[in-house]
């Protein structure tokens, strides 16, 4: 649901693939990639579309200060993102003459968003510095109102923007290419190095002023949502602006803003916990913290020291009657979020919509307020297949809340779901986007029984050849490690589970000739 991508350097050194990624995030609610760099084999004529980022049906991503070069397309923004993302101070290069219409920004069928492109550079010579490819369904590019800043020095005589229909938005298409307002300049060192400024711009009086009746139910829910929220925590943008403060009062009362409301409920469910309460905890973490560094010098001196026994012994006894009080403050802190969460609970099931995007946001909702914090436990089967089915739908259809079903479906199951929505080269599959094993049709790795208690029982696929065994916590920290011997029937563990505290663990298997198998273990003792 929020991914961060940083820092990383991908180099494609031969001409394999029809199409190559360097780095794609398709779905999701924040997505950030920065400080990345992506670069092409240099004089290859290669194979195919090399892309360096591409990004779909991202609904806030954040991609900045990234350097790609010679790429077909430096960046590719395909389908449907949200109306706040921001592409900015990017270096997008090309030196390879071999690379045929090579584009520093690609746009292919995209219909809202992104609206701010500050501080980008093209350097080299493009056969266009951004192309918009227009859309399919017959949304036009005026509805869409990408802004590519002026500064960025894209549409001259030598990396010119252009569309494949041309189309007079408002004043002249000049206007698809400004920006109200600037954007944080963000350095690789994950400080903001400027001041940025948040402003409204044409996309959001286009699509408050009726642009969104324009949209497919899901997009419309989403647009809407983020109009609400931008200027609901920003009113100083909508003051004296007729058709922002005309939107946002119909909007009131009606289900899209009862939903807002219910996500920032959700968002500051943590916030009942009291000061103190709080404060006892974070204070009983840091003096176990303190414990633990101070039993670790004991140790060493514990063979000279002929005191170091009875020190170790006295801070041992401490830590403990420590950790009992910190499991009754967070009992108290659980107590709290519960009542919270139940009154949340109810505002969200008491919204009165049956569109799609509507009851599948307040499905999961509900689901997650009772499941994860009212009375924790794991979903049954019927509900996993409720948020599957959930997350099978296209987002168009749905909205944004497809992301968090497929997101809470693979971390229950391990199992990352196909959807029939499209891809951006008809003649590559959802499935083939990329090279991860985890499919909804490959889970032959059986867990008995799951959510376990004392001991779980491994089986796997028949003729598996040799193997490894892992299992690791949400935090990727391996726990476990044991080797498979090969064998040409069915394998079986029996593993205790009496070491691991209550939680969510990932079982995987390894083998030197196939893909490997992933499935979530849940563990309540």
């Amino acid at each position: 649901a929020n991914a961060t991508i940083s820092g990383n350097e991908i180099i494609k050194t031969k001409e394999s693939a029809d199409v190559y990624l360097c780095i794609s995030v398709v779905g999701g609610l924040n997505n950030t990639i920065t400080c990345n760099i992506a670069t092409n084999f240099p004089q290859g004529g290669s194979v195919g579309i090399p892309v360096g980022i591409y990004c779909e049906s991202s609904l806030n991503a954040n991609i900045s200060q990234n350097t790609i070069k010679d790429m077909a397309s430096c960046l590719a923004v395909n389908f449907f993102n949200a109306v706040d993302c921001v592409i900015s101070y990017n270096n997008f290069e090309n030196s390879d003459i071999a690379l045929i219409s090579a584009t520093g920004v690609y746009y292919n069928d995209a219909v809202t968003g992104p609206q701010d492109l500050n501080g980008n550079d093209w350097l080299g010579d493009f056969s266009f510095g951004s192309f918009y490819r227009h859309d399919a369904m017959g949304l036009s590019f005026c509805d869409s109102r990408y802004h590519v800043s002026v500064a960025a020095n894209v549409d001259n005589s030598i990396n010119p923007v252009v569309s494949d229909v041309p189309e007079d938005c408002l004043s002249g298409p000049d206007n698809w290419f400004t920006v109200a307002g600037t954007e944080n300049d963000y350095t690789c060192g994950g400080t903001s190095g400027g001041s940025g400024t948040l402003a409204k711009n044409e996309a959001d009086l286009n699509l408050a002023g009726g642009g969104t009746l324009n949209l497919s139910q899901g997009y419309k829910w989403s647009s809407e949502m983020n109009l609400i929220r931008k200027f609901t925590e920003n009113p100083q943008l909508a003051i004296g602006d007729a058709v922002i403060n005309g939107f946002i009062q119909a909007q009131q009362n009606q289900p899209v803003t009862a939903m807002y409301e219910v996500r920032n409920n959700i968002n500051g469910i943590e916030g009942s916990i009291s000061s103190p309460l709080l404060s006892n905890i974070q204070n009983t973490l840091l003096q176990l913290d303190a414990n633990e560094a101070s039993l670790l010098v004991i140790l060493e001196s514990i063979d000279t020291d002929p005191n170091a026994l009875a020190s170790f012994t006295t801070l041992s006894a401490q830590s403990a009657s420590m950790e009992q009080s910190l499991q009754n403050y967070l009992a108290s802190a659980l107590i709290s979020m519960a009542t919270s969460a139940a009154a949340v609970r109810n505002t969200n099931n008491n919204i009165t919509s049956f569109d799609l995007p509507c009851a599948s946001e307040r499905y999961i909702n509900g689901l997650y307020l009772e499941t994860q914090i009212i009375t924790p436990r794991a979903l049954t089967a019927t509900e996993l297949e409720a948020v599957r089915q959930i997350g099978l739908n296209c987002s168009k259809d749905a909205g944004s809340t497809v992301y968090l079903a497929r997101a809470w479906y693979y971390l229950q199951t391990g199992v990352l779901l196909d959807t029939p929505c499209g891809s951006f080269a008809p003649s590559m599959g959802e499935g083939e986007r990329s090279s991860l094993p985890h499919t909804e049709t490959e889970s032959d790795l059986v867990l008995i029984p799951n959510p376990a208690n004392g001991n779980v029982m491994v089986d796997l696929p028949a003729n598996l050849g040799e193997s490894t065994l892992l299992i690791t916590d949400m935090w990727g920290r391996l726990l476990l490690q044991h080797k498979m011997p090969e064998s040409g029937g069915v394998n079986s563990l029996v593993i205790s589970t009496e070491g691991f505290a209550n939680g969510i663990y990932l079982v995987s298997i390894q083998a030197k000739t196939e893909k490997p198998l992933v499935k979530r273990l849940t563990i309540t003792h």
